[in-house]
């Protein structure tokens, strides 16, 4: 499989499309990290509160983001973090037919495009039921959604993608399905991890890890070790997590510092508290897939203003098209964070 270095400061929209048809069609592993574009122009993964810089997401421009990172956080939610995407409608034009049939479901025309985009991976094993597979086939054509969402979010310009891959109730699955799990697991991290890093996608795991394999945890461990001059999209691939766990080692965390005496119980503010989760950045967009609408204990602090999108398609068979009309609900909704439309429509933040 041909590598992709980093590009000059300018890339050709067709170079560009066909470096993200390199991982299609893998169908081995239950989540395939996708190989992506490296100069995909970076969003600033603004904090809430804040606006990212507006830019096209085909201005195929170096990212600028830097490690290590600050991350100064607004302690009220304020207006939402999208990245306007005027000429999204490029897109009708390009080679890809995939892409360019997306023009007549009039989904890419002055498309704002959430920043921060949360998906629950469900249905994968009713995928399989339905066709008479075993469940793990389901996850494994699941791998193939994976690798078609992350590729359209990367290419529409989404900043952070929060993936729910195992939660910490899945444990409760029959004993096979599960190690069948973990061992398709440990085998992609160990494959993507350089791919990934030559492209500047930084992955971060978030979850309590400490009940895995020493052998899968050493793979996390090995993406912790990599370091970035320039980020083109954050992907959080949350594996034993749960929102409530989430919350609890946040908070531990926070007492800790108090009982040491480096914080006082004063101080302890929404700011404070975001930032000692497992990821700070508040939810834009939360899909579900499968028709189910339900939360499933999924980063409940950061989607406590997220809009939702509940879809009937089953993983394994969502596609850039089923995230783009997810994008244009999105751009329906008035997100009004406490205030009344008139506000909104005034451009009033009080």
């Amino acid at each position: 499989m041909r590598l992709v270095a980093p590009r000059p400061r300018e890339l050709m929209l067709s170079s560009h499309l066909n470096t993200l048809q390199v991982l299609r069609g893998t169908t081995s592993c239950l989540l395939v990290m996708p190989m992506l574009p490296p100069a995909i122009t970076s969003s600033r993964f603004s904090p809430p509160g804040t606006l990212p810089e507006a830019s096209s997401p085909l201005s195929l421009t170096s990212a600028t983001t830097t490690e290590p990172e600050a991350v100064a956080l607004a302690s009220a939610p304020a207006a939402p973090d999208t990245k306007t995407a005027d000429t999204v409608a490029n897109l009708a034009t390009s080679a890809n037919p995939k892409i360019a049939s997306l023009a007549s479901l009039g989904l890419t025309a002055g498309l704002n495009i959430p920043h921060h985009v949360a998906i629950i991976m469900d249905g994968n094993g009713r995928w399989a039921q339905r066709r008479g597979f075993i469940r793990l086939m389901g996850h494994r054509q699941g791998a193939k959604a994976v690798t078609r969402t992350v590729e359209a979010a990367a290419e529409l310009g989404v900043g952070v993608l929060t993936l729910f891959a195992f939660s910490s109730e899945n444990w409760r699955r029959p004993d096979d399905e599960v190690s069948g799990l973990m061992e398709l697991f440990a085998k992609v991290l160990k494959k993507e991890r350089e791919r990934l890093h030559k492209n500047n996608i930084k992955v971060s795991f978030i979850g309590d890890t400490s009940r895995f394999s020493a052998k899968l945890r050493k793979a996390i461990s090995l993406y912790d070790e990599l370091h970035y001059e320039q980020v083109a999209m954050r992907l959080n691939i949350a594996i034993n997590y749960g929102g409530r766990w989430d919350i609890t080692q946040a908070a531990r965390t926070l007492a800790k510092q108090v009982k040491a005496g480096t914080l006082e119980p004063e101080d302890i503010t929404e700011e404070r508290m975001r930032e000692a989760l497992s990821t700070p950045y508040d939810v834009d967009l939360l899909i579900r897939t499968g028709g189910e609408y339900r939360i499933s204990n999924f980063l409940l602090y950061q989607c406590a203003y997220s809009e939702m999108v509940v879809t009937d398609t089953l993983w394994p068979d969502f596609g850039q098209e089923d995230l783009l009309k997810a994008f244009a609900s999105f751009n329906k909704r008035e997100r009004r964070f406490g205030r009344t439309s008139a506000q909104v429509q005034s451009g009033s933040t009080t």
